[in-house]
């Protein structure tokens, strides 16, 4: 009965060693064969194991950040973060979300701001302004930068004139200008 290591045949006695290119090293030529081997099943390894051997993952890109990483196989996204934002949260409510929720998005899908107003063109935008006054509508053409000042001009509506004066009226609905108005177009005079 032969043991592997004693009395080995002569045809396993191969001399020197060969310099492997893939991994910088030394194998003796009886060990060639099964050392390349390995580089070939490495590379045609479809996952890697980083974090242990029963953790495979593999290189995918992110669908909500966009970057390629190495992603565990059974998730989708690259983070827990990515995994729950926009419609993959489960407490995504889309267009039945609140206004406020509606102009957080903007913030977050808009957090830069350019170095002007894009109006005045003067003083650093603070506000995001949707062109369309609908805070649901997060689309990059919908969306300007404006600074305080020009933020507030673009959402003054028009004033009524007074009824009596031809003077502009305090609000929106209202239908004088002062009391004093008032009580002179009550008087009939």
């Amino acid at each position: 009965m032969y043991t592997w290591g004693m009395n080995r045949p002569s045809w396993l006695e191969a001399e020197g060693t060969f310099h492997c290119d893939l991994c910088d090293q030394e194998v003796p030529l009886s060990r060639q064969g099964p050392h390349l081997s390995v580089h070939t099943r490495q590379a045609q390894a479809r996952y890697e194991y980083p974090k242990g051997p029963k953790k495979p993952h593999e290189w995918k890109v992110c669908p909500v950040c966009g970057e390629t990483k190495l992603i565990p196989v059974k998730n989708q996204t690259c983070s827990r973060r990515c995994s729950r934002l926009g419609e993959l949260n489960p407490a995504w409510l889309g267009d039945d979300a609140l206004a406020s929720s509606a102009r957080f998005r903007a913030h977050y899908y808009f957090g830069e701001m350019p170095e002007l107003c894009e109006d005045c063109g003067q003083e650093p935008p603070k506000h995001r302004h949707h062109i369309d006054e609908n805070t649901y509508n997060n689309d990059p053409s919908n969306i300007t930068f404006l600074c305080v000042k020009c933020h507030r001009r673009r959402h003054r509506h028009p004033r009524p004139a007074c009824e009596r004066c031809g003077r502009a009226c305090p609000r929106p609905t209202a239908k004088f200008c002062s009391r004093e108005c008032w009580r002179l177009q009550k008087g009939g005079q």
